[in-house]
């Protein structure tokens, strides 16, 4: 006596069906898992720094200085290395220069920063970059100051995750000018006092 089996049976035509039905599910999961962003909004944290140095012709040598308060976002995808927006907001009070003297001429003279009336600096990116470690590309946004906002290049470096945060270095070279920081002097022995190209350097750790 042969014991009947059971099993599924299905014809041809169904079999191209659910054949279809299985690749479109496919297409659809594959879609659907490639369309989700890895794409994240990292804060700076207190280890950031943001320094600043200027040639000053009197002495022969670069002054340097930086803003001890800021914020900044950066939006990554870890995935593909993208940085999508770059923000930064800085508290232009903060500078300080290791002279108080100094550092009290920058904030309240009008040929300088003015914050009586301009309290803040921001920096906004306008487009997304691929990023490889420990190498540059360019990242191009606005830079407002004294409420004159233009276009700039700063210069992005990945350097990796390191520990929990994400280390990024940027760099770039401004005309103060062009924002009205005009302050300057001339020299008996001829020149000025001042350079106009002021040096950025961050140092962002972010997570």
């Amino acid at each position: 006596m042969s014991v009947p089996t059971v099993g599924f049976v299905m014809d041809s035509g169904h079999f191209i069906k659910y054949r279809a039905k299985l690749n479109l599910f496919t297409i659809a999961l594959v879609s659907l898992v490639s369309s989700i962003s890895w794409s994240k909004t990292y804060t700076v944290t207190n280890k950031s720094t943001l320094g600043f140095s200027i040639y000053k012709f009197k002495i022969g040598a670069p002054v340097k200085g930086k803003f001890k308060k800021f914020k900044a976002n950066i939006d990554f995808d870890i995935k593909t290395w993208t940085v999508g927006s770059v923000w930064a907001l800085i508290n232009v009070d903060s500078i300080d220069t290791g002279k108080a003297k100094r550092d009290k001429k920058l904030r309240e003279d009008v040929d300088f920063f003015n914050t009586k009336k301009f309290k803040e600096i921001t920096f906004i990116s306008n487009k997304s970059v691929i990023v490889q470690k420990n190498r540059t590309v360019e990242v191009k946004g606005d830079l407002t100051i004294k409420k004159i906002t233009r276009p700039v290049t700063l210069y992005l470096v990945y350097q990796g995750l390191i520990g929990d945060a994400h280390k990024f270095k940027v760099t770039g070279l401004i005309d103060r000018k062009l924002w009205k920081i005009t302050w300057n002097k001339v020299m008996d022995v001829g020149g000025f006092v001042l350079g106009d190209d002021v040096n950025i350097e961050l140092e962002l750790w972010a997570k």
